[in-house]
């Protein structure tokens, strides 16, 4: 029986998560509130509040059940990669945006957290993860492109900081505009290409695993 129970709270922690990222991504984050959530998901607010402390907790399991391990994959690349280190990062870069592309879970996700939530004083702790996340990228994509220049025997064109910062924005760019008009491009084949152009503009050869 305990392990039904188990089962089952599992089951409306899910379906919470689910609920909240349909109604954000419809209705932006500000516009949906806990009862929204709770209503969609054909539970009460105290199911929520087992789970839940409130809405940017939601929101930060929301986020995390989809972007941890990305973030997990590109750590694993950028540390285990011998050599080449930039061709592993390279891979995940390209990985996550046939996921993006693909898989309609971490395009709402992703979708959410770039165009549909406004960071107002409630949602700072989510800007604050964000934030992390986003410097974790820059930090690991720096020990990348600093294990490749010596690979390569060849200085970067711009400081390492400078250079992480390019990459990370031709790459967090595609991304955004891709998710603005879906239609307009093949995300992982156009994104792919121009982040092997930006390496190419840093003075190094793109790399592929």
């Amino acid at each position: 029986m305990a392990r039904r129970t188990k089962a089952e709270a599992e089951q409306t922690r899910h379906a919470v998560l689910d609920a909240a990222e349909r109604l954000f991504h419809a209705k932006g984050v500000s516009a949906t509130s806990l009862g929204d959530i709770a209503a969609a998901a054909g539970v009460t607010r105290g199911a929520i509040y087992w789970h839940f402390r409130d809405k940017v907790d939601v929101f930060n399991a929301m986020m995390e059940r989809v972007t941890l391990p990305l973030e997990e994959l590109v750590h694993a690349a950028v540390s285990k990669t011998e050599g080449h280190a930039l061709a592993g990062l390279r891979a995940v870069v390209q990985a996550t945006m046939q996921r993006i592309q693909n898989d309609e879970q971490v395009r709402h996700v992703f979708d959410i957290t770039r165009n549909r939530a406004a960071y107002v004083a409630e949602m700072q702790p989510v800007h604050a993860r964000l934030t992390r996340t986003r410097d974790a990228f820059i930090a690991h994509t720096q020990k990348a492109l600093e294990r490749e220049a010596q690979a390569q025997n060849t200085p970067l064109l711009l400081p390492l900081e400078q250079a992480a910062l390019v990459l990370h924005t031709q790459v967090d760019g595609m991304i955004h505009l891709w998710l603005m008009t879906p239609a307009a491009f093949d995300l992982p084949s156009v994104g792919i290409a121009a982040f092997d152009v930006a390496v190419r503009g840093l003075g190094l050869r793109p790399q592929a695993l």
